[in-house]
């Protein structure tokens, strides 16, 4: 009797049912995690004015955070938020977190950051000799997750994660042949 109701079109919708249910619980668990796409090196049109190639990566949501190294030898990172209707509330500069560790407050008094509607701009430091001393990028190109906590000017605090695979060699080749990063001294 078991066998008749194998085929039935009973059983065919409650399958049916079943498995658009897992197919469900699997898309929004897939959603809910962080975005895991890697770093990838963008070189500008000739016509954008610049020529300088910026390593990025983008997270689901729409955010995104760029690296880049200007004419004058100062890197630059820059991260912008997917916000529709809402800015970046001034004087809260972002703070970082690679791979779980304490926060880092990127509006300490060694890194610059200037806030604009939607971007958050920080100078990294300098290439000089080869050398660029900048413990966040060393961080960002040794890690496997970065989280962003930033305040926003009307509904408080959000969060935003990128995936760091692939960081190292994408701001390896912004940065140019035999550029190395190094942890700032502590004197």
């Amino acid at each position: 009797m078991a066998g008749c109701y194998q085929n039935s079109p009973l059983m065919e919708t409650r399958r049916g049912k079943g498995i658009a249910a897992i197919l469900a619980v699997l898309l929004c668990a897939l959603y809910s995690l962080p975005a895991h796409a890697q770093w990838e090196v963008i070189y500008p049109a000739p016509s954008s004015g610049t020529s300088e190639p910026i390593a990025q990566v983008d997270n689901r949501t729409g955010h995104s955070l760029r690296v880049y190294r200007h004419d004058n030898n100062h890197v630059y990172a820059v991260f912008s938020i997917q916000e529709r209707f809402d800015t970046f509330h001034q004087g809260a500069c972002p703070t970082y977190v690679v791979d779980g560790k304490l926060p880092s407050d990127l509006g300490s008094a060694n890194i610059s950051c200037e806030l604009k509607a939607r971007k958050a701009v920080f100078d990294l430091g300098t290439v000089s000799a080869k050398q660029l001393h900048s413990s966040i990028l060393l961080q960002w190109m040794n890690g496997s997750r970065l989280s962003f906590r930033y305040h926003l000017k009307t509904v408080g605090y959000r969060e935003a994660q990128f995936s760091l695979k692939s960081s190292s060699r994408a701001v390896a080749t912004i940065l140019g042949a035999g550029v190395r990063v190094i942890a700032e001294s502590s004197h």
